[in-house]
C-alpha cells in the first residue's frame, strides 16, 4: 500500500521539494554569515521588550506594518533563540516566507520560471534579514498563484495560505491577496483583507510616534526604471532578457485570455506602481524593496511569454527553429539567473542598500589589528558596527558617545576603555549625506580627504566604507563592509 501511494506522488513535486530544501539550507548559511544591519536592530531590540511593548513599538513606527512580523519573531526567539545565533533565529520567519514563495512558484508549472526564482538575488537579499519584505514577496507570489490558478485541487490550499497571509503577512501582501481573491469572487477573504488593512492603519495612526520629516527626493526617472527592472527580474542587467519576455507574456494573455490579462495587469500595477505611489505620497525615499511583491508575477508572466514565443516560432518556422530558440533561451536564462547570484554571494551588492554585510568579521579584524582610531564613513551601518564592537570589547567598557565637528563635518565618537591598553575609538560620520555612503559625498569629498590625512583631530589607523572603491585615503588602511 505504501509503495502504491509513493508511486502516485508526482516526480516534479519531489524535485521541487528537494530544490526548496537545498535553497533553504544555502540561504540559511548566507543568513548566518550576513551581519545584522541597522534596519534590523529596531526589530531585534523589540524582541527583548515583551510582546505587548514590542507590538506597540512596531505599530507606532514611521510606516504602518502588520503585527504578524512581531508574532513570528517572538515565536522564533522562544523556539530557537536559546541555542541559535542572533543572525539565524531572527531571520527564520523570512526564510520560511522565502521557501513558501519558491514552492508557490514551482507550483505554477512554468519551466522557464524555475531558475530565475531559484537564483533570485532579490529573494535571497530579503530572506537573509530580519525585515518584513520577504513576506511582501510571498504576498505577491500568493496573489499571482490565486489569479493564475487553474488546478481544481489547489483552491483549498491557496485559500488557507490566504488566511495565513492575512494574519502574518505584510500589509501590502494583504492588499495583493485581497485583490486576487476579488477576481476569484472570494468575497469573505476580500472583506477580511480590507478589514485587516483598515484596522492596521487605524491603530498605526492612533499610536504613531513623532518623527522628523523625511522630505526625501525621488531619484530621476531613469534611475527608478533601472532599479525597478533589476529588482523585479534579477539585478546586474538581467532585465534586458526578462522584461521583453514580460511584454511577450502580456501580449499572449491579451490575445488568448483578455480577462486574465486584466487581472494580471491589475496585480502588476498593485505590486509595482501602487507601492511607488504610496512611497511618493508618504514623502518616503524610493528604494527597490518597496516593489518586491512584483518579483514572482513579473518572472511568471515572462515565463509565459517565452512559452508563447516557442509555440509561435514552431508554427511559423518549424520544430528546428523552435529547438534553436529553446536552447538559446535556456542558455540566456542560465546566464541571467545564475551569474548575478554568484556575483551577489561573492559580495557584489545588487542594489544600493542590499550588500551582504560582513560587519561581524570586520569588527573582529579591526580589534585584532591593534587599531585605536577608526573612521566609519557610512552612517547606515555605524550602529551595527558599534553593536558588534560592544559584543567584542564588552558593553560595560563602552564610554558615553561624544559629538563633535572637524573639517566642517559632523562626527560621533564612540570609545571603549581597555585595561592596560589605549582606548579604542570609532569616529562615525553622521551627516545625512553619508547615510548610504554616496559616491559624491565620500569618494570626491575634499573635507573627508582632509579629515583622514591631516591627523587632526586624530591619526586614523583605518577607514571603513561601503563603496565599490574608496579613494583619497592616502596611506590609511581601507576596509569595506561587504
Amino acid at each position: 500500500m505504501m509503495v502504491a501511494r509513493f508511486k502516485k506522488i508526482d516526480k516534479s513535486s519531489l524535485w521541487a521539494a528537494l530544490l526548496v530544501s537545498i535553497w533553504f539550507l544555502v540561504n540559511l548559511y548566507l543568513a548566518s554569515q550576513r551581519s545584522i544591519s541597522c534596519d534590523e536592530w529596531p526589530k531585534f531590540d523589540y524582541m527583548g521588550l515583551g510582546l505587548k511593548r514590542a507590538l506597540y513599538m512596531h505599530l507606532s513606527e514611521l510606516a504602518p506594518y502588520a503585527p504578524g512580523e512581531i508574532f513570528l519573531g517572538a515565536a522564533s526567539k522562544n523556539l530557537f533563540g536559546w541555542f541559535l545565533p542572533n543572525e539565524i533565529w531572527t531571520r527564520l520567519p523570512a526564510l520560511g516566507f522565502g521557501a513558501a514563495t519558491l514552492a508557490l512558484g514551482f507550483g505554477l508549472r512554468l519551466r522557464f520560471l524555475v531558475l530565475p526564482l531559484l537564483f533570485s538575488v532579490t529573494l535571497t537579499s530579503f530572506v537573509t534579514q530580519f525585515q518584513p519584505y520577504a513576506a511582501m514577496v510571498f504576498g505577491g507570489a500568493l496573489a499571482f498563484a490565486i489569479t493564475h490558478d487553474e488546478n481544481p485541487e489547489q483552491p483549498l490550499l491557496l485559500g488557507r495560505l490566504a488566511w495565513f497571509n492575512l494574519f502574518f503577512g505584510h500589509i501590502y501582501g494583504i492588499c495583493f491577496v485581497a485583490l486576487a481573491q476579488a477576481f476569484r469572487r472570494k468575497w469573505l477573504e476580500v472583506a477580511a483583507g480590507a478589514c485587516g488593512v483598515v484596522a492596521i492603519l487605524a491603530v498605526h495612526f492612533h499610536l504613531r510616534r513623532t518623527f522628523a520629516p523625511m522630505h526625501a527626493e525621488f531619484p530621476p526617472a531613469v534611475e527608478i526604471i533601472r532599479q525597478t527592472g533589476g529588482t523585479l527580474t534579477n539585478p546586474h542587467k538581467a532585465a534586458y532578457l526578462f522584461l521583453p519576455l514580460l511584454a511577450a507574456g502580456l501580449v499572449f494573455l491579451g490575445g488568448r485570455r483578455p480577462t486574465k490579462l486584466f487581472s494580471v495587469a491589475a496585480l502588476l500595477a498593485a505590486t509595482i506602481l501602487a507601492p511607488m505611489l504610496a512611497s511618493k505620497a508618504g514623502d518616503y525615499m524610493f528604494l527597490p524593496r518597496q516593489i518586491v511583491g512584483g518579483v514572482v508575477p513579473v518572472l511568471a508572466v515572462a515565463a509565459l511569454g517565452f512559452e508563447w514565443l516557442l509555440a509561435l516560432v514552431a508554427r511559423k518556422w518549424g520544430a528546428a527553429a523552435r529547438q534553436a530558440l529553446l536552447v538559446t533561451g535556456w542558455c540566456l536564462n542560465i546566464a541571467a539567473s545564475v551569474l548575478p547570484w554568484v556575483l551577489f554571494v561573492r559580495g557584489v551588492p545588487p542594489f544600493v542598500d542590499q550588500p551582504l554585510h560582513r560587519l561581524k568579521a570586520l569588527t573582529r579584524e579591526i580589534v585584532d589589528s591593534g587599531a585605536t582610531h577608526v573612521l566609519w564613513t557610512e552612517t547606515g551601518t555605524g550602529s551595527s558596527g558599534v553593536w558588534y564592537f560592544n559584543s567584542i570589547l564588552g558593553k560595560a567598557s563602552h564610554l558615553p558617545a561624544q559629538n563633535y565637528r572637524s573639517h566642517d563635518l559632523a562626527l560621533q565618537k564612540d570609545c571603549w576603555s581597555r585595561a592596560g591598553k589605549p582606548d579604542f575609538c570609532v569616529h562615525l560620520l553622521t551627516d545625512l549625506a553619508f547615510l548610504y555612503n554616496a559616491e559624491h559625498a565620500l569618494g570626491g569629498s575634499a573635507r573627508v580627504h582632509e579629515l583622514i590625512t591631516s591627523g587632526d583631530p586624530v591619526k586614523f589607523d583605518a577607514v571603513v566604507h561601503s563603496l565599490d572603491e574608496f579613494r583619497n585615503a592616502g596611506k590609511v588602511v581601507v576596509l569595506r563592509t561587504w
